[in-house]
């Protein structure tokens, strides 16, 4: 080491830190006990590889207390209010998100909440008495129909809002902008997002005016459409169900298998899967409606 330079010495010790924090956390992210699974994607149905760890906050509660000489204990900062379902101010509108990370209170810094004065005008068209958007009682299910009639009503609805401004219209899958799309053959303005496709082309078009509106499944969270010199441009934005996502029974049965190991019922972990996935569709509602 004598003869190795001061910089080689220091990228030695920042590769070693690195390696020594990653096995870390990957000793915390890997238990023996989590359980692995085969999961379909919630939104273009493709299989993968899933992780479901229903105790999930006990692993990243350690990660942010300390788990090695490399990884000092942590502070977490949340920074986004459509995190916090409560309706409580403070630190109190993040206690459903904290409980579930296994976060305490001392674990979190709260910065500051930040948010303009004027959010502008919004007004809200609700769906009256209309079919339900499946023709089965068991509703959005892998290979379920829809009901022909739901769908005359979101192509009506849609072709309203297009007809008033530009338009983004949120679904939760692409098999159900499949189902739009057929209705609007005669709408070349109308961008359907479809499988395979890169949303980013169908946001260049509608900030040319070559698109009056986009139909995707994939600008609920992290996308906010607006002109590239960075003015509103969205006038309507149509959400066509509530993005809940369809049952599993292979997470189903990883969550009970779980629980039960923990000395829990198969109720017990179920409810809780339930209300994860509730707070889940959810946030994304709230992201995709107004998060932007």
């Amino acid at each position: 080491m004598a003869n190795i330079p001061s910089s080689s010495e220091a990228s030695a010790d920042k590769i070693s830190a690195v390696k020594g924090f990653y096995q870390s956390l990957n000793n915390v992210m890997n238990d023996q006990k989590q359980a692995n699974c085969i999961a379909w994607s919630p939104v273009n149905r493709q299989g993968s590889i899933a992780i479901d760890e229903p105790f999930a906050g006990l692993g990243f509660s350690k990660f942010v207390r300390g788990i090695s000489d490399h990884q000092p204990p942590l502070s977490v900062m949340l920074t986004s209010g459509t995190l916090g379902l409560s309706g409580k101010s403070g630190l109190s509108r993040y206690t459903p998100i904290r409980s579930a990370l296994g976060l305490k209170e001392p674990d979190i810094k709260l910065w500051g909440h930040y948010a303009p004065k004027q959010y502008g005008d919004v007004r809200f068209v609700l769906a009256a008495d209309v079919a339900r958007p499946f023709s089965s009682e068991k509703g959005d299910i892998e290979g379920a129909n829809y009901n022909e009639a739901w769908l005359d009503y979101a192509a009506s609805m849609l072709s309203a809002a297009v007809d008033s401004g530009p338009t983004l219209c949120l679904c939760p899958s692409f098999s159900e902008v499949d189902e739009l799309q057929d209705r609007f053959s005669d709408r070349p303005d109308i961008g359907f997002h479809t499988r395979g496709m890169k949303l980013d082309n169908l946001i260049e078009q509608l900030q040319s005016g070559t698109l009056n509106a986009i139909v995707t499944p994939s600008a609920w969270e992290g996308v906010s459409i607006r002109q590239k010199n960075g003015r509103q441009l969205l006038q309507n934005i149509m959400v066509t169900r509530i993005p809940v996502q369809p049952p599993n029974a292979v997470t189903e049965n990883t969550f009970a298998a779980r629980y039960l190991e923990n000395g829990r019922t198969k109720e017990d972990a179920l409810k809780s899967l339930y209300s994860r996935v509730r707070d889940r569709a959810l946030r994304k509602f709230q992201q995709g409606l107004i998060g932007r």
